[in-house]
């Protein structure tokens, strides 16, 4: 059990630093872009 709740919470990390990074990307080079 504790070995399954490690994966799944592993996956959520996973997927929040890929939407993070999907949200922060675009902002990033948009300001590289305008300054």
């Amino acid at each position: 059990m504790a070995y399954i709740n490690f994966c799944s919470s592993k996956d959520i990390k996973e997927k929040r630093v890929e939407m993070i990074s999907k949200t922060f990307m675009p902002m990033f080079l948009i300001s590289r872009l305008y300054f």
